[in-house]
């Protein structure tokens, strides 16, 4: 007859026993008993089967408190809840393979903690009754990452929310802002038909001018994605053609060369300004009595800076006219524009006139 062997003493006082078939089960559960994370094993009626040694130490319970009791009377019936008993009852009735619960839950010595409850029916052979594994893991950590992880979600979507609602607003004032000044310039055109005076007549004209050229910006950005940056060569290649039919053009003809060029909106109107002048300026004064003429308009960018140029092939601009010493409102409109965009501007008197305009381009996100 072989020898009783003895039992590990890590294992549960109901589950001694000698018989040696049982050893395997006894080493499973001796090493249940070294997990740190409490475990309980209940039976189908959901009495206590068993509970390893970390339920004991985080739960400051006794086996007195434990054996044989219902799952919802332990902890002083911390454990009595509807979405628990929910689980527990999905899993033992095979609704569901697990269930999942997390509690607030307080714990002597170490305060309030988040515990996550898993509950999984055990497979076992037949022979064998079933049992429910309740694995209870502090999940505090993790949870506290989660709720910051949704309140930065959640401030997020605020954010985008309030971006978007903003960004309807700044749509409607560029197109109030365009409607605006298409009245004014309207009133304007109405204003030019009762007078008399030519020269009186010609400066309202370049006033309308003026005035659509940063109605135009208000357009453009309307329909634009970003409502704050302007593709220049979209710009400059509507507000020429604006130009060209506020003045007889037949005998001129105007060459593009423009670049893709992005500016931001505090550029993109004293530009459109500068350019409005100093192509018109070349219709009216570069080709008299109907002379023959090109005029070039070109738009790059290099090394951050960007350069706009309009030259002309006509008659050429008087030696006794500089842009800094000019009378002419036209021609100080544009030195104080080169001013603000905090440019230069050079002209070139051998084939005609050729004006360069540069500056510094910084798009408006850059400068927030």
């Amino acid at each position: 007859m072989r020898r009783a062997q003895k039992i590990p003493s890590t294992a549960p006082s109901w589950r001694e026993t000698r018989v040696p078939e049982q050893l395997p089960s006894l080493y499973a559960w001796s090493i249940v008993e070294t997990l740190s994370t409490p475990l309980v094993l209940l039976r189908p009626d959901l009495r206590v089967h068993a509970v390893n040694r970390a339920y004991y130490r985080d739960f400051h319970a006794t086996p007195h408190q434990i054996e044989g009791r219902l799952f919802y009377e332990l902890d002083q019936g911390r454990w009595n809840r509807q979405d628990l008993r929910q689980r527990l009852a999905d899993v033992l009735t095979q609704h569901a393979v697990t269930g999942r619960v997390r509690v607030a839950h307080e714990i002597p010595g170490r305060g309030l903690r988040m515990l996550e409850l898993t509950v999984q029916l055990l497979r076992q052979p037949p022979e064998l009754p079933e049992r429910l594994l309740v694995t209870i893991e502090d999940v505090t950590q993790r949870d506290r990452a989660e709720q910051r992880s949704l309140s930065s979600q959640r401030l997020e979507r605020r954010t985008f929310t309030s971006l978007k609602e903003k960004e309807v607003l700044l749509k409607e004032i560029h197109h109030r802002m365009k409607n605006n000044l298409q009245a004014v310039s309207s009133l304007l055109s109405l204003q030019a038909d009762f007078i008399k005076d030519r020269l009186l007549r010609r400066s309202i004209k370049q006033t309308q001018c003026r005035i659509r050229s940063m109605a135009l910006v208000h357009e453009i950005l309307y329909s634009s994605p970003t409502l704050h940056d302007i593709d220049m060569a979209v710009y400059l290649r509507s507000l020429t053609g604006q130009i060209t039919q506020a003045y007889t053009t037949a005998s001129v003809q105007l060459l593009l060369d423009l670049e893709p060029v992005v500016v931001g909106v505090d550029a993109a109107i004293p530009c459109g300004l500068i350019v409005n002048e100093l192509v018109s300026n070349a219709l009216k004064h570069a080709f008299p009595r109907g002379r023959r003429g090109i005029v070039r308009i070109s738009l790059h960018q290099s090394g951050g800076r960007c350069a706009i140029t309009i030259q002309d092939n006509g008659v050429g601009l008087p030696p006794r006219i500089e842009i800094h010493q000019a009378r002419s409102l036209g021609l100080q409109l544009i030195d104080a524009l080169i001013t603000q965009l905090d440019g230069t501007i050079e002209t070139d008197r051998r084939r005609g006139t050729a004006f360069t305009v540069t500056f510094p381009n910084v798009p408006s996100l850059t400068k927030l």
